[in-house]
């Protein structure tokens, strides 16, 4: 028996085989539907999956999204640890066509230097900044191109680009979950998988519907909920000692 904290998707779908005493025939169709379950609607909205990864810009100036790219959550460069985005500009031209897996376009330097990237830096062994700098203004721009799957960047091409993005979080059956959101996938299995039989009673379709509604909702409320430790941070952080007299 497994007990494990997390389990994967081909465990997910052997366990609805098992419960409903179905052919291991399903067990293809059923995994299909536990990867969109997982992948379109839990994925996006209970259990957002959010990777980084660190990619290196063409002779273009364009990099490549992952296969798995759903969204962005930041883009930028990495300094001291710490992303600093870059700026987006829907102005920037997209290319025109792709050829030999290349980017076929023209584009022109934004504004480059240290005077449109405002960090601090050290100059002399002093913590030097800039002031009196309008909001806007980047070293490096940036724009998505989601046709193509590219990230166009513009201004000062940066020799490694951080992505932070939401992943579609699945690639095949041997994909991990957290055994928290096995009742929530289960209940989507067993609801899509009777949706367009005409020989599934309607009342029972609607059952399993909002079977799944609610172990989704129970999934968002385990998932959002205080912890201990965090209920005790948020209740001592505005209380203070004072000498009693």
């Amino acid at each position: 028996m497994n007990t494990s904290g997390y389990v994967n998707l081909d465990y997910v779908v052997s366990s609805v085989l098992n419960e409903t005493e179905s052919d291991e025939r399903q067990y293809e169709r059923l995994m299909q539907i536990a990867i969109e379950g997982y992948s379109n609607d839990l994925n996006l909205t209970v259990l957002p999956s959010v990777k980084t990864v660190s990619l290196e810009p063409d002779d273009k100036n364009t990099v490549v999204l992952p296969k798995d790219y759903v969204d962005y959550v930041a883009i930028g460069i990495e300094i001291n640890g710490k992303v600093h985005t870059l700026t987006n500009d829907e102005s920037i031209k997209l290319p025109e066509s792709y050829q030999c897996d290349s980017v076929e376009r023209s584009y022109t330097d934004a504004p480059t230097g240290s005077d449109y990237f405002f960090e601090p830096y050290n100059s002399g062994g002093n913590l030097v900044h800039e002031y009196g700098i309008v909001g806007g203004i980047n070293y490096a721009y940036y724009r998505i191109d989601h046709e193509h799957g590219r990230i166009i960047l513009m201004g000062n091409s940066p020799s490694r680009v951080v992505l932070e993005y939401v992943s579609s979080g699945v690639g095949d059956g041997a994909t991990i979950v957290s055994r928290r959101a096995v009742p929530a996938l289960k209940a989507y299995i067993f609801w899509k998988s009777v949706l367009h039989k005409r020989d599934v009673p309607m009342n029972t379709k609607e059952m399993y519907r909002r079977d799944y509604i609610m172990e989704k909702s129970k999934l968002y409320a385990m998932n959002t909920a205080f912890t201990l430790s965090e209920f005790l941070d948020d209740k001592y952080k505005t209380m203070k000692q004072t000498p009693k007299f």
